[in-house]
């Protein structure tokens, strides 16, 4: 299991955009309940690691998968183009 800062993951959040575009560190499975709480309703990781693309779908948030890999911009296509 992955081991968190102390403080909880809402507190991390960074608007780019106030109420519309946020940021934040990849969130565990147990943290999406509070993120969505704090008006998160959709993700898109940008992490070369899909592995977290079945949790937002299990946890039936809508999601897209955008990596960047190796500095290279983000592939419109998403995993797999």
């Amino acid at each position: 299991m992955e081991q968190r800062a102390i403080e909880p993951i809402e507190k991390n959040v960074w608007w780019v955009i106030p109420t519309k575009l946020a940021g934040v560190c990849k969130p565990l499975p147990e943290e999406l309940i509070n993120l969505q709480a704090v008006g998160i309703g959709a993700i898109v990781s940008v992490m070369d690691d899909s592995s977290n693309l079945d949790v937002y779908q299990q946890a039936n948030i809508p999601h897209l998968g955008l990596p960047i890999q190796g500095g290279d911009a983000a592939r419109i296509g998403g995993y797999g183009s």
